[in-house]
Parts: structure tokens; sequence; C-alpha cells
């Protein structure tokens, strides 16, 4: 009997980081090899890693806009409070 239940996405997303992490060491270990293969290694998780980056960012900001179309930070905005003139 299985102690561990886990729903269909969260095995899928064990599977992905998984692949990732077996995918990476295999490329180290290659990478390794000599300096040329060390060059090609770096430049290109450099890059993997600066473009998702990039990508959850875009996510990030994309999950602050709301079903109104209005974001966040334009939110905040207008709910700052307006000064009372008094007579």
């Amino acid at each position: 009997m299985c102690r561990f239940k886990f729903s269909i996405e969260e095995y899928a997303r064990l599977y992905q980081q998984s692949q990732i992490y077996g995918k990476e060491l295999e490329v180290a270990r290659k990478g390794n090899y000599d300096f040329d293969t060390y060059d090609i290694v770096m430049k290109y998780l450099q890059k993997a890693k600066r473009k998702v980056g990039e990508l959850m960012l875009r996510r990030k900001e994309q999950a602050k806009v709301h079903l109104n179309g209005t974001s966040e930070k334009e939110m905040q905005r207008s709910a700052r409070p307006l000064y009372l003139i008094t007579y």
C-alpha cells in the first residue's frame, strides 16, 4: 500500500523535474570534458537561465492582470486616498 497519494498534475511535475535534473547532470558531465565543451555548456546554460527568467517574469505579470483588464499596479494607484478639500 502506497503511503503517498499524488494527483496526476503532481506526478507530471515530479516527472518533469526528474527529467530536467537528469539532463542537467548529463550536460554538466559532458561540459567538464575540456575548455571548449565547458564554454559551450556555460553559454547555453546562461542563455537558458535568462530566457526562463524572462518567461517567468512575463507569466507573473500576466497573472497580475485581473479579469477586467486592470493590472494590480493600476488598481493600487486608483486606490490611493484622495485628499479632501474642506472650505
